[in-house]
């Protein structure tokens, strides 16, 4: 999490494909982006942070209360709260 509340609405700059020298070793893990990388430097490389080994949880396998209490994450999106934030 970035920080708690809504994010502030940033001008971003069209995306830039990474240069990453990285080996094909499969011993994948999960981004804070919510992206499953297939090691920790291909995750390193496009910006991420590791959240936890193995693959990232699908939304459908989260169960969130309805809690609205807004959060930033730190791919700069707004979630109703943090455990949707955390499923994303």
């Amino acid at each position: 999490m970035a920080y708690k509340g809504e994010c502030q609405e940033a001008k971003l700059a069209a995306p830039v494909e990474p240069v990453c020298t990285c080996n094909k070793m499969y011993f994948p893990v999960c981004g804070s982006d919510g992206m499953t990388y297939n090691n920790e430097c291909l995750m390193t490389c496009h910006g991420a942070v590791k959240s936890h080994d193995g693959e990232c949880i699908r939304m459908a396998d989260c169960a969130c209360q309805r809690i609205m209490n807004p959060v930033c994450g730190k791919d700069g999106k707004t979630y109703n709260n943090e455990c949707l934030m955390n499923c994303a």
